[in-house]
């Protein structure tokens, strides 16, 4: 008997130990599988004589997890559409379905079909109409002159018409009114420099509170903390590959020239990925772009959780998003 339960427990811390083993697999898929992204857009303008459509811009970003296990695809083309795809499937999304071929056995079946006769119908409607006649209206003026005479429209009298004649206020009230605000007075002035007076201490002690938490070292220190980790996150999710072409050209060359000279100051920046080409004999605006990058989650959840870890910055979340 004991053998029997010492194998059934064990067949059952086997399956519990499976069990554990597919769970931190899958937490560790989520967390080290990155969120890859990438995108294009374009952009073309051109004055000629025979331009006269303004220019549409385009663009689609795509982003996808697991090798497009699961993707959500973003278009601009007349309007934003998108769709969301998990395992090649559309789920949802905004983008028209693309619409299978009808076979051509279907449409000779639906050709061959005839519709149903309905002259019978048409013939039996136009009957009903012949005999069917609308009764005789009676006239108005003939039932207006057969009322009696004693039954008359009342008359309008001035004051149904909504017409009031302005009511003249006596002179004496009108002192007495003014005398009233005179003498009132003193007592809004006293009402109006007291709130002026709890307001400028309300700012004060506001003053003092921020003078307070800027000097602080902790903050200072929560402060570096936070320019860091927001940093290394930029830098995380920063696209990887950026490729772009811009060409351009206004009506004075001299514009187009200062243009060019300040985007020779971004080329450092742009380290040969952007190819820019100035156009000095026409107005023409042309660019296309492209880009791509990753994002994985279990980085971004390490420096969300190096910010929590910190008192300070706890502290704050409580107060300034929970309202703690």
């Amino acid at each position: 008997m004991i053998p029997v339960i010492l194998t059934i427990l064990k067949v059952i811390g086997f399956l519990l130990l499976g069990l554990l083993g597919l769970v931190l697999l899958l937490l560790l898929i989520v967390l080290l599988v990155p969120v890859g992204y990438r995108g294009r857009g374009t952009f073309f303008r051109e004055k000629t004589e025979e331009s006269g459509k303004s220019p549409k811009p385009k663009g689609s970003v795509l982003v996808s997890w697991f090798l497009q296990l699961i993707a959500l695809d973003i278009c601009y083309e007349d309007g934003l559409s998108w769709e969301l795809r998990i395992f090649g499937r559309r789920i949802k999304g905004s983008k028209p379905r693309k619409k299978r071929r009808p076979k051509q056995e279907d449409t000779a079946a639906e050709a061959s079909v005839e519709e149903p006769q309905s002259l019978p119908e048409e013939e039996g409607k136009e009957q009903e109409a012949a005999v069917y006649q609308e009764p005789e209206k009676v006239p108005e003026e003939a039932s207006e002159e057969n009322l009696p005479e004693s039954e008359e429209t009342p008359a309008v009298l001035p004051a149904e018409t909504g017409e009031q004649k302005p009511v003249k206020v006596p002179l004496s009230e009108r002192i007495e009114a003014l005398w009233e605000k005179i003498w009132n007075l003193p007592d809004v002035l006293d009402e109006k420099i007291e709130d002026i007076s709890e307001k400028i201490s309300e700012l004060y002690g506001r003053y003092e509170e921020i003078s307070g938490i800027l000097t602080d070292e902790e903050n200072h220190r929560l402060l570096g903390l936070c320019l860091r980790q927001l940093k290394k996150l930029l830098l995380h999710i920063w696209p990887r590959r950026a490729d772009g072409r811009f060409r351009f050209g206004f009506d004075d060359p001299a514009v187009t020239g200062n243009i060019l000279a300040g985007l020779a100051m971004i080329r450092p920046v742009t380290r040969g990925h952007l190819d820019v080409t100035p156009e000095f004999d026409r107005e023409v605006i042309d660019a296309d772009g492209s880009f791509s990058g990753r994002v994985r989650l279990g980085t971004v959840l390490v420096i969300v959780l190096r910010l929590f870890f910190n008192k300070k910055f706890r502290y704050w979340f409580k107060k300034i998003v929970l309202g703690g």
